[in-house]
């Protein structure tokens, strides 16, 4: 028997990892938190492990490269959210944040952000569910003296913005009324006839469904 919820108990930061697209030029993005340091020495190495099936993976096997920024313990859920509950195929998740670029020209979200890592892909190892991406870190900077965000943390802050969601909900409106909902990755805020949005609905700035639509 196998309890998941042991792997919780390992202490692990939460971060946003991005690359570029070489065949298009965009910017992809997603939220890690498997990232360790593997050698101190020179070259400065870093283990990052992501998803196989993400198109974030995807794209950094054929990028070679990406920029790691830490995130601090009071970084927004707007953030993690947007980085972490969608798919940087359909959705461009960099929309609406701060942004700077690395020495390599690969951007990054400085909202929330406390360091930066960027590295250059060495090796990739098929770790079976993960891709482990072994990196040599070619630029560093520290932006902030605050906490860093744990997973443990993440998790308290997830089930406490849930919890404050459920609190504040207002009563439905009439039958026959409308409704204002605001995106709340983007903040992008529509009108609408009833109280629900319809099933299909997108966001049409940032492109994320109605359950990151919060009532208004």
């Amino acid at each position: 028997m196998i309890d998941k919820k042991a792997l919780y108990t390992i202490s692990q930061g939460v971060y946003l990892l991005s690359t570029v697209d070489p065949a298009t030029g965009r910017a992809v993005g997603r939220v890690v938190d498997a990232v360790s340091q593997v050698a101190s020495g020179d070259p400065k190495r870093v283990s990052v492990a992501c998803m196989k099936e993400g198109f974030t993976s995807k794209v950094l096997l054929e990028s070679k490269h990406f920029a790691l920024t830490t995130l601090a313990v009071d970084a927004p859920m707007a953030l993690i959210e947007a980085f972490g509950y969608q798919s940087s195929e359909t959705v461009d998740k960099f929309l609406g944040w701060e942004l700077a670029a690395d020495a390599a020209g690969t951007p990054y979200v400085k909202d929330g952000a406390i360091a930066l890592m960027c590295c250059d892909v060495f090796d990739v190892l098929d770790m079976g569910s993960h891709w482990l991406f072994l990196g040599d870190v070619v630029e560093a900077a520290v932006f902030s003296k605050a906490e860093p965000m744990t997973y443990a943390g993440y998790r308290a802050m997830k089930a406490a913005a849930k919890a404050a969601k459920a609190e504040d909900k207002p009563a439905a409106p009439a039958s026959g009324g409308k409704s204002k909902w605001r995106c709340m990755i983007c903040g992008f805020e529509i009108e609408v006839d009833g109280d629900e949005l319809p099933a299909d609905f997108t966001c049409p700035r940032c492109g994320v469904g109605r359950d990151l639509f919060q009532r208004v």
